[in-house]
């Protein structure tokens, strides 16, 4: 899911969401939003 996806599910839903697999090493959580 992308971030605007997670918003959108969030704002309608009270679920956690916990991220399995495989995960990005780049994007908008690092340091230098790579």
């Amino acid at each position: 899911m992308t971030d605007p996806e997670v918003e959108a599910f969030l704002a309608d839903h009270q679920t956690v969401i916990v991220p399995t697999g495989s995960t990005e090493q780049h994007g908008p959580h690092g340091p230098l939003l790579t």
